[in-house]
């Protein structure tokens, strides 16, 4: 497992080597009309909480980078807020000019734009919690399905099989400590919301899953 995560981490040399390329092959006046998007497929554990997937809610698997370099940014900055891959299509949109009103938008996008994020500008409205769903299929049939939220704050997760699970992350950003039989009335509140956003829950979730935690 070791020697696995060294040539992950290895193989991150060749990408630094072509995005290298790519910027010394753009002209000046290209690289100001260039955006670059980092970002990463959800992350496998290497052992966190004894799993070797990327189907967990963990941290490791779904706080996926995201970096992006505007033309002509000379200065880094990090914004802390909750943001999802639904964002990336109107992120997009929004650079390139597309509105609502345009045809080429489409129906209604589930994101928003995260261009004042990266601008500085703008509204963003922050988001109170996003949405964990993951459905046991034949990727690693070995984690149940599961529905969860992850607010700044906590993160609760329900399986398919009852278990639940509540962590700190302000406290217990590692997710060591299960709380779940501990806050009642949190686990009450972050389930109740989890069950309105997970609407249809998994399909392999029993009949009256919810009511009957």
């Amino acid at each position: 497992m070791q020697k696995s995560y060294n040539h992950q981490y290895g193989a991150l040399a060749s990408i630094d080597r072509a995005v290298g390329s790519f910027q010394t092959a753009l002209s000046p006046e290209q690289l100001a009309n260039t955006i670059f998007v980092y970002m990463s497929d959800n992350g496998q554990t290497w052992g966190d909480h004894r799993w070797t997937s990327k189907n967990v809610p963990y941290e490791r698997s779904v706080h996926v980078p995201f970096i992006v370099k505007m033309p002509g940014q000379t200065t880094s900055q990090i914004a802390d807020e909750l943001v999802m891959n639904a964002d990336i299509t109107p992120t997009v949109f929004d650079l390139l000019g597309i509105t609502p009103d345009d045809p080429v938008f489409g129906s209604q996008l589930d994101g928003q734009s995260l261009l004042p994020l990266l601008v500085q500008s703008g509204t963003f409205e922050p988001r109170s919690g996003i949405l964990l769903e993951h459905l046991n299929a034949n990727a690693d049939p070995s984690v149940p399905s599961y529905c969860g939220l992850r607010t700044r704050n906590w993160k609760y997760v329900a399986y398919s099989d009852g278990f639940e699970e509540l962590y700190n992350m302000n406290k217990d950003p590692d997710e060591m400590k299960n709380k779940a039989s501990t806050k009642p009335a949190q686990v009450a509140r972050l389930r109740e919301r989890t069950e309105a956003l997970c609407d249809p829950p998994p399909p392999d979730f029993p009949q009256g899953f919810w009511a009957n935690l």
